[in-house]
């Protein structure tokens, strides 16, 4: 399949148990939006289904090997399994997925992160029991979570295009050799209400989404649905409302709850991530990178430029901005490290300790400047020139290197001990950091004898 993701998903107005569009559109497996123990329900698309094939209760628990005890879990939510069709004469398609959704938990267009990942789990789940039958060219899918699930449609439809392009994609990056054997040919998204009026309004919703996205539909690149801000809105709701079924409690939860509400100082970059890297989800991730590497160049330049600095109304703004830099750097990390548990893993290993390497680098040189403002500002007046070299090793080396004869040094020697203490912090910082990456990536290796 080489087509653009644009003519593999495609939005379709009826109902997913409708015998002649799933005939006409040569559908070999739907979706059914199940509850976890798939033995139906009297409404949305599971009761549509049920209706429709009155055994597929019994056929479910002969395939999956369960009795008919309605309160037994057969499928994990966001999990999937199939079933056969399995019904002479009133046969709908040659198999069933079934898949549990995540009940919409926010306000809004704005839940909890774990419900979003649940239902876009629920898509990568589906997309891989296609793998399993490679006879399946044509798969119907219904909006997940978007019926009984209370999920608002607009955001249910922008998972369900996003997570299906991401799944597919990533199932061609991984094994493309398989991928170019699957028969697959198109995902089609079937939009249903039974008022016209309410299909009608959803359909053009739904091709709304579809346009949104049609340039990375078209070029094959992997989808982001959520905005800087919403992924973060998303993870303060999600600590407001679960951490303590987590097991936070008073101080871990309120410093979690902190955290948060500190990065909300940092929309402005949140804003130019979103600017730069749009919902292309290798653009957002080459802009942070170059950001990181922007604020590195920001420090060294500082320092090269800082003895030509003329008015103290400059030194104070480099300061400031210097300050704000690291603030995002360090809070940013910190919430990597204190939010691991909700947080989407990185893209990989390497990339990882790369930008580990980069934001220590930045912000050694963020405390060199530092040092070398305060050290230009009290000798300002006396034609006091700051060395470059020391302040670049001070940063570097540690802060036990301060020259005595630094004038600020003699006049307040606590400033001293403040970058001391600001240089060993840091540095216990970043020790920490990777060792909780350690712990939560590397695993035991078996060697040859």
């Amino acid at each position: 399949m080489t087509l653009g993701m644009d003519h593999v998903i495609v939005v379709v107005k009826g109902g997913i148990t409708d015998k002649k569009l799933l005939k006409k559109l040569r559908v070999d497996a739907i979706v059914n939006a199940a509850n976890p123990t798939l033995m139906g329900s009297n409404q949305g698309v599971d009761g549509a289904i049920h209706a429709k094939l009155p055994k597929l209760k019994k056929r479910i628990c002969k395939e999956l090997g369960t009795d008919r005890l309605a309160n037994r879990q057969r499928c994990g939510r966001g999990k999937a399994v199939t079933t056969s069709d399995g019904e002479k004469g009133k046969k709908l398609c040659r198999y069933i997925i079934h898949t549990v959704g995540s009940k919409y938990d926010g306000s809004g267009e704005i839940c909890s992160s774990s419900r979003i990942q649940t239902l876009e789990n629920c898509y990568h789940s589906v997309i891989d029991e296609v793998k399993k039958h490679p006879d399946i060219r044509n798969v119907a899918v219904p909006v997940i979570g978007a019926g009984d699930y209370g999920f608002p449609f607009k955001l249910a439809m922008e998972i369900a295009v996003c997570s299906i392009n991401n799944a597919i994609l990533e199932w061609r990056q991984k094994d493309s050799e398989l991928f170019e054997k699957a028969k697959l040919e198109r995902v089609y998204i079937f939009i249903f209400h039974p008022s016209k009026a309410k299909t009608d309004e959803k359909f053009q919703t739904a091709n709304w989404v579809m346009q949104k996205y049609h340039q990375l539909l078209m070029s094959n690149r992997k989808i982001t649905y959520l905005t800087s801000w919403q992924a973060h809105l998303s993870y303060w709701k999600e600590i407001r409302m679960y951490d303590r079924e987590r097991g936070y409690f008073s101080i871990a939860r309120t410093v979690r709850e902190i955290l948060m509400l500190i990065r909300m100082l940092f929309l402005p970059v949140m804003f130019l991530k979103d600017l730069f890297g749009g919902r292309d989800w290798e653009k957002r991730r080459s802009f942070v990178e170059w950001l990181v590497a922007c604020k590195i160049a920001l420090p060294f330049v500082s320092l090269l430029f800082l003895n030509r600095i003329t008015a103290k109304w400059l030194l104070v703004g480099l300061s400031a901005l210097i300050v704000y830099s690291l603030a995002d750097t360090l809070t940013y990390l910190l919430i990597l490290m204190m939010m691991s548990d909700i947080q989407r893993p990185s893209a990989n290993l390497i990339r990882t300790w790369l930008m580990l390497f980069m934001n220590y680098m930045e912000a050694a040189l963020d405390l060199s400047v530092l040092y070398g403002c305060c050290e230009r500002w009290f000798s300002w007046g006396h034609g006091g020139l700051i060395s470059i070299r020391a302040a670049g090793k001070c940063g570097l080396l540690g802060f036990q290197n301060i020259p005595e004869h630094v004038s600020w040094v003699e006049t307040l020697p606590w400033m001293s001990d403040v970058f001391l203490y600001a240089d060993s912090a840091i540095k216990f910082f970043f020790f920490s950091l990777v060792l909780v990456y350690l712990a939560s990536h590397m695993k035991q290796k078996e060697f040859l004898s």
